[in-house]
């Protein structure tokens, strides 16, 4: 029997005819049909409340993940600074132990003075070279 026939079948015993499509079903049909309604509210409810969870734990690990990344960075840059003074350091040294025996010219003592001049920005930017 479909829900038509339940409709007229209910008119029948009534008298009235029915006004809309609940009003055709069984009472307890249409408190099925409500609990199912609330529950796919509900259902609903939680998945949003679920995804904008996401949505902020996602972001928050984007954030983290970024600054890891420029704290990375950073890292990198650094060592790339320390190895690039090392080889100045390493050009003074020998710069001067040329001057020491004796074999320094024009060029060399620029050189010295070019050198100088890097390790002192070095120095500004990561602060004192170490002994």
């Amino acid at each position: 029997m479909g829900t038509g026939d339940l409709g007229r079948r209910r008119q029948a015993e009534v008298g009235t005819p029915p006004t809309t499509y609940d009003e055709g079903l069984p009472a307890s049909r249409r408190e099925e049909e409500e609990a199912a309604m609330g529950l796919m509210d509900k259902v609903k409810a939680q998945t949003g409340a679920g995804l904008a969870k996401a949505g902020e734990a996602a972001k928050a690990g984007q954030a983290k993940a970024g600054e890891a990344a420029k704290a990375g960075q950073a890292k990198l840059d650094a060592v790339q600074a320390k190895r690039n003074a090392d080889g100045l350091l390493r050009r003074l040294g020998a710069a001067a132990f040329a001057e020491h025996e004796g074999r320094a010219d024009d060029v060399s003592r620029a050189e010295v003075e070019h050198v100088v001049e890097e390790l002192r920005r070095y120095e500004t930017d990561y602060g004192p070279i170490a002994p």
